[in-house]
């Protein structure tokens, strides 16, 4: 479900794992994107020729599969709405149709397309690939969820440890294990963030 000023814009539900991390991707990629667009914005262009261009970029680098399909989308929408930028006016001005103006303005500065470089083994080994990672990226977040809702009630158990030492210690062993639990419980933010750290060094690789 997507909100757009506090009101419910679109509801959508789905069993399919690579259609739900589809519409996930995209819509961080959009803003991503255009983010990027207003940052290296030229007043003379459309602000959706840089944007749709970055995007389809960005979601090349997850998924070509994905790259293709949004640029599909993209050739849609600007079918029904084309760039409006410095160039298309120039070219309507001159005489073009609005579509004819903006198919020149396009293969001057035409948008990504993603390239079928690999062979059929060669594809259906990235797409493999590809299905791993996602499920290795839900496999992450799940994990460091869980593992990050123990920092919720750190605060009351870093200090009730303190009280691990309040009954006499019948040995060398029995006071080794106490300090043990005392420090697992006391360092545990710095033991998660650690292996958060390593865990997204070791996925980016």
């Amino acid at each position: 479900m997507s909100l757009s000023n506090g009101v419910r814009s679109e509801r959508f539900t789905t069993d399919d794992l690579d259609e739900l991390l589809f519409r996930i991707f995209q819509s961080v990629t959009h803003d991503l994107a255009f983010a990027y667009e207003l940052a290296h914005r030229m007043e003379t262009q459309d602000c959706r020729r840089l944007g749709f261009r970055r995007q389809v970029e960005l979601l090349s680098a997850i998924s070509p599969s994905w790259a293709e399909r949004k640029g599909r989308e993209h050739d849609r929408i600007l079918k029904e709405h084309p760039f409006g930028d410095m160039a298309g006016r120039e070219l309507r001005d001159a005489g073009h149709s609005p579509q004819t103006a903006s198919q020149i303005a396009s293969q001057r500065d035409p948008l990504p397309v993603a390239q079928n470089k690999f062979s059929s083994n060669e594809r259906a080994l990235q797409a493999n690939d590809l299905r791993h990672r996602r499920r290795s990226i839900i496999i992450l977040i799940i994990v460091c969820g869980l593992q990050g809702l123990l920092l919720l009630p750190w605060p009351i158990a870093s200090f009730m440890a303190i009280f691990f030492f309040d009954a006499p210690i019948r040995g060398s062993g029995d006071e080794i294990s106490r300090y043990l639990a005392a420090f697992s419980i006391w360092f545990y933010p710095v033991f998660y963030g650690i292996a958060l750290l390593i865990s997204l060094l070791a996925f980016r690789k």
